[in-house]
């Protein structure tokens, strides 16, 4: 009896599928029906309209038998998918938290396959990815909240829509990624590496770039507010229309940075801006706020063109300003404005006859 009992339990075993059940199914009844019908030709003798109604009823099991197995199939891969899809995911959820090189591999090894699964939306909050070599892997809506992501190579990466919110992303390689309306919100982006990288429409309130690179970035419609850019170099980045609300620009370079309607109410700035453009000679202005209120003075009574728009609070005293094209008049705004830094500006430039600042001799 116990040998009866190993038997059927090896073949259970093997047995797994619906399809395998179904198989075995369909060979034994097909059997009993052979053996059924042999028995009764042998005994009767039978005729060809037996044989030619076996024909029929053989053709009409068969195309039964077709249809079902093509449905048993797909019921079978779409479970066998899910099975699949669950397994990786709870890898993921043994290994989140635990900061160690294997965990990043086996993440790393599960998220490739939940892609290949044609999963999107791929939980991988708090999991350890530092150093991980993620270049050009589609990331979009990827959640990777509070995720070590340093030193990670992530470039031309797509983490469009992607939530990292205070992620880890210190030294990490950018150039070339896509992060278009992407959620860093609080993230730790100090001294990544992030040439020509697309930040549009994403959130960046409160977040932490110090001497990041960010040259030719695209932050356009970004949201910068309350975030610390110390030293970072945003050469040629692309500011049009974002938000830097009492954000921290101290020592930023901000050469050649396009920031058309970008607004910059309560900015703590100490900048060199010796090679930047404040005024525009089509009488169009740049519409750039200064204001903690969004009172923005755009024209004066007598002259159309407003080349700087700034408020008293803001600090001009540690600008390098030489170089920088402000126009014929600007000296006017300022003497309506006062600054602070106003007289040390006075003291320290005179406009030449193109409209720059340059330094008195």
């Amino acid at each position: 009896m116990e040998k009866i009992y190993k038997i059927f339990a090896a073949l259970s075993n093997k047995i797994t599928s619906i399809t395998h059940i179904f198989g075995l199914l369909a060979i034994g009844i097909g059997g009993a029906l052979l053996v059924y019908d042999l028995r009764y030709l042998l005994s009767f003798g039978g005729g060809w309209d037996y044989i030619n109604n076996i024909i029929v009823e053989a053709h009409g099991l068969f195309f039964d038998l077709l249809v079902l197995g093509v449905l048993i199939s797909i019921y079978e891969r779409r479970r066998q998918k899910k099975e699949a899809i669950e397994r990786e995911e709870n890898l993921i959820d043994d290994f989140r938290g635990w900061d160690e090189k294997e965990a990043m591999y086996r993440i790393k090894g599960a998220y490739q396959r939940l892609k290949k699964l044609g999963v999107s939306n791929i939980n991988l909050n708090d999991c350890y990815l530092s150093k991980a070599t993620l270049c050009g892997k589609d990331l979009t809506n990827s959640r990777l909240v509070r995720s070590n992501l340093t030193g990670s190579n992530l470039l031309f990466a797509k983490l469009i829509r992607a939530d990292l919110s205070n992620a880890n992303l210190t030294e990490a390689f950018l150039d070339g990624a896509d992060l278009t309306e992407s959620d860093l919100s609080g993230a730790n982006l100090n001294k990544v590496h992030s040439w020509g990288v697309n930040f549009t429409k994403s959130n960046l309130s409160k977040a932490e770039l110090f001497e990041a690179e960010l040259i030719n970035a695209n932050l356009s419609e970004a949201t910068l507010e309350w975030c610390n850019l110390t030293n970072a170099n945003l050469t040629n980045a692309n500011l049009h229309g974002a938000d830097l609300s009492r954000a921290k620009l101290i020592g930023a370079n901000l050469s050649g940075a396009n920031l058309n309607g970008a607004i910059i109410s309560g900015t703590s700035i100490s900048i060199d801006l010796s090679s930047f453009i404040f005024s525009q000679t089509d009488q169009t202005p740049n519409n750039i706020s200064f204001s903690k209120n969004n009172e923005v003075v755009l024209h004066s009574d007598s002259e159309p063109i407003n080349p700087l728009l700034i408020i008293k609070s803001t600090d001009l005293s540690g600008i390098n300003l030489s170089g920088a094209f402000v126009g014929m008049n600007w000296f006017k705004y300022l003497d309506a404005i006062r600054p602070i830094g106003y007289n040390k500006i006075i003291e320290t430039y005179e406009i030449d006859d193109d409209g720059r600042l340059i330094n008195k001799s």
